[in-house]
C-alpha cells in the first residue's frame, strides 16, 4: 500500500487481493478530513486486467 497526504486530503493505492492466486484489484481511496474527522470518501476500483494495455505497471 502506498499513500500520502496534503493538508486537508489523504490518499492511498492498494493493491487488494484474496490468495497468491488472484491477481487482485487496484484501489485508490481519498479521504478528506476536517477537525480531525472524515468529512468526504472517494474511491476507484478497478480489476487488475490479465494484459496490461501499456507498458505501465500498476504496482
Amino acid at each position: 500500500m502506498q499513500g500520502s497526504a496534503t493538508e486537508d486530503l489523504v490518499w492511498l493505492h492498494v493493491h487488494a487481493n484474496r490468495n497468491d492466486n488472484d491477481r487482485g484489484r487496484a484501489i485508490v481511496d481519498i479521504f478528506r478530513g476536517k477537525d480531525g474527522k472524515i468529512t468526504k470518501h472517494w474511491d476507484v476500483i478497478q480489476a487488475v486486467p490479465e494484459m496490461a494495455a501499456n507498458d505501465n505497471m500498476m504496482f
